[in-house]
């Protein structure tokens, strides 16, 4: 046992994380505060590992407390919380393990006690390192008070008896240090609220609220984006400051779409809602925006049916909310004759269909056939009686029925493309999108209000391409 303990402190880690030292464990733990704290850190969590081969009773006698206490050390719930420690000789991410439910307190850092008191006297940690100040306490407080922290999360701050988060010293240098070794560093400086309960709320939700806005303005965008925000029980510099999610990534604005900033539109959206889209808590979307409404289908298209969301329609100055927590519920085929106000009038032609997403047959209907004109093309023009005074539901009974009159006029024979008008609200069009999908081929096209015409601005085939990564 001497031979080990005269061995440097890394060379002891590695040989208890290792499990070499596994058959002299209970004599490790006679020695127990003769180790330094980074090996008495790494025995602590190997002994959780191979409890049945640690004595009880040697625990008893390690610290001094009850059976049940020792039991507890071994089989109780744990969380590994990390904290920078920057002093004079040394600066780097310190752990501690925190462990619920031990009955009496218990630490390898005697003189942390006081100030552990603080959370109670129900819970026990393990540090390892030995360092002074009380910066760690956020960490050991978060630690207790949540199930969930991501990996790579460091704490800093003071705690007090009430659950109160109080500012600490050095936090430029302590956030540098979290930075170069891997972790993202919250603050007092960082939190909107600053107590534990505010932390809690946000790492203990089951799926995570993503807000996403586009615009063709770049001069209002933030502005527009603040607006809609205040719709959305959502912040997106807690979901950076938390989940690492970059607030970035919720706000895209393009400026006037013509030529080319299409495409680069539909590939700035890709690029950033696949990013948005997957991690390890699950993810519900708010999307809203001021865009064309083919713009709108278009991003349907690459936003998939796989993600539950709600699409904000903007009216009379508000963000009205339209959800949709079942995205299968857009693909049902359902009797387009039954949706409630919904009518639709099919034309026969050729193998190429004319699809009109709402709007008055007798007006846009016109307009739509006069500009794609000949046997090759057959028409499917959709409106619903309350245009202009569609409620939310109404919104995606329309969408579901322009998606039913499509699958049924799909039964009956095949198209080699689809060509797609709008004259509808955006969520309409989105949620059209979603249920289209990218597997078919055709057009999206756009009215320039400034030209008075039709122009065509995106290919499905290249939405199918930019979604598949391709």
């Amino acid at each position: 046992m001497f031979s080990f303990l005269s061995i440097p402190s890394d060379v002891q880690r590695e040989f208890i994380e290792r499990g070499q030292v596994d058959d002299l464990i209970n004599d490790l733990f006679k020695n127990f505060w003769g180790l330094p704290a980074e090996s008495q850190y790494a025995l602590i969590k190997r002994a959780r590992q191979i409890k049945d081969s640690v004595s009880i009773d040697v625990l008893k006698e390690t610290f001094k407390c009850s059976e049940d206490t020792a039991f507890s050390i071994l089989t109780n719930e744990a969380t590994e919380v990390h904290f920078p420690v920057v002093g004079e000789n040394e600066k780097v991410v310190a752990k501690a393990l925190v462990i619920k439910g031990t009955s009496s307190i218990i630490t390898n850092l005697p003189f942390k006690e006081k100030e552990l008191r603080t959370f109670g006297d129900n819970f026990s940690v393990f540090f390892d390192k030995v360092f002074e100040g009380k910066s760690y306490m956020l960490a050991v407080g978060v630690g207790l008070h949540c199930e969930y922290i991501p990996k790579d999360l460091a704490f800093t701050g003071i705690v007090d008896s009430k659950g109160h988060i109080h500012p600490v010293d050095k936090v430029t240098e302590k956030r540098e240090v979290c930075r170069k070794e891997g972790y993202r560093l919250v603050s007092p400086y960082d939190l909107k609220e600053k107590t534990l309960q505010y932390i809690e709320d946000w790492l203990s939700r089951e799926s995570l609220d993503i807000p996403y806005y586009f615009t063709t303005s770049r001069e209002n965008a933030q502005t527009e984006f603040k607006t809609f925000l205040k719709y959305v029980e959502t912040d997106p510099k807690a979901l950076e400051l938390f989940y690492g999610i970059d607030a970035d990534l919720t706000l895209q604005s393009t400026g006037r779409l013509e030529g080319e900033k299409w495409l680069e539109a539909v590939k700035e959206f890709q690029e950033k809602i696949s990013k948005l889209q997957y991690g390890e808590k699950k993810r519900y979307f708010h999307l809203a925006g001021r865009m064309p409404s083919s713009l709108a289908f278009a991003f349907g298209i690459l936003f998939g049916s796989q993600t539950p969301f709600t699409f904000y329609h903007f009216q009379n100055q508000e963000y009205i909310p339209i959800e949709i927590k079942n995205v299968r519920y857009l693909k049902e085929r359902i009797d387009p004759n039954k949706v409630p106000g919904f009518h639709y009038k099919y034309i026969p032609g050729g193998d190429e269909l004319v699809i009109l997403v709402g709007g008055a047959f007798h007006a846009a209907g016109a307009a739509v056939r006069e500009f794609l004109k000949g046997e090759r093309y057959a028409y499917l023009l959709t409106e619903h009686e309350r245009s202009g005074n569609l409620s939310p539901q109404d919104m995606v009974e329309f969408a579901r029925g322009v998606s039913s009159a499509i699958q049924k006029i799909k039964e009956a024979r095949e198209f080699k493309r689809y060509h797609f008008f709008f004259s509808c609200p955006l969520p309409v069009a989105f949620m059209v999108g979603v249920s289209f999908g990218h597997y078919a081929s055709g057009s999206v096209y756009n009215y320039e209000q400034e030209k008075g015409m039709y122009s065509e601005v995106l290919r499905i085939e290249v939405l199918r391409r930019i979604k598949e990564g391709s």
